[in-house]
C-alpha cells in the first residue's frame, strides 16, 4: 500500500463521518466527541505508534520553543507521520485555525529537522462542518490535507484517478 492509498482511505472515512454528523444533527458535534472518532478512524497496521489529544510531544519529541502544543490525533510508523487537528464548530474552520496548526507542527520539525527532513509528515484538518473557499485554498497553499463534508478530499480523488477502470 502506498501512501497516497493510505492518505485516501484514511480522509474517505473522515469525509463519510463529516458527512453522517451533518445528516443526522444537522449541526456541529461536540469538539471532544469528534476528536476520539477521527482518533478512531486514524488506525492502520502500518502506522502502529498512536497519540491522542491530550499530550504535549509528537511522539515524545518536544517543541523547539518549549511551548506544549496539544495535538488531536496523530500515527506513525517507519519513516511517515500523520497529525490531525480536529475542528467541529458551527462557524467552521478559520485562517488562524489554519495557521496555528501549521507552525504547531513546524515548531516540532524544527526540533531536530536533520531527523525529521528524512520522514514524511501529512497534516490533515478534519472539520465536522463545512470551510470557506478562503480557508480551502489557504491549506492547499500550505500543502495541508482539508476534510468537511462538502467536497471529497484530495487524496481520494487522486487514488481514485488513478485507479485503473474495470470494463
Amino acid at each position: 500500500m502506498n501512501e497516497l492509498e493510505l492518505l485516501a482511505g484514511f480522509t474517505l472515512n473522515f469525509f463519510r463521518h463529516a458527512r453522517e454528523v451533518n445528516v443526522t444533527r444537522n449541526s456541529h458535534s461536540d469538539g471532544r466527541l469528534w476528536e476520539q472518532s477521527i482518533a478512531d478512524l486514524l488506525r492502520h497496521p502500518r502506522l502502529p505508534n498512536r497519540q491522542r489529544a491530550g499530550t504535549s510531544t509528537f511522539f515524545n519529541v518536544a517543541a523547539s520553543s518549549g511551548i506544549d502544543h496539544e495535538l488531536d490525533a496523530c500515527v506513525a510508523g517507519g519513516d511517515t507521520r500523520v497529525a490531525v487537528e480536529c475542528k467541529s464548530r458551527k462557524s467552521g474552520v478559520s485562517k488562524a485555525d489554519v495557521a496555528l496548526f501549521h507552525e504547531k507542527i513546524l515548531d516540532f520539525f524544527c526540533a531536530d529537522p536533520e531527523r525529521f527532513r528524512q520522514e514524511r509528515w501529512w497534516r490533515i484538518i478534519a472539520s465536522s462542518t463545512p470551510v470557506t473557499r478562503n480557508v480551502r485554498a489557504f491549506c492547499f497553499s500550505l500543502g495541508m490535507i482539508l476534510v468537511d463534508p462538502d467536497l471529497l478530499p484530495l487524496p481520494t480523488l487522486l487514488w481514485t484517478a488513478g485507479r485503473p477502470v474495470a470494463d
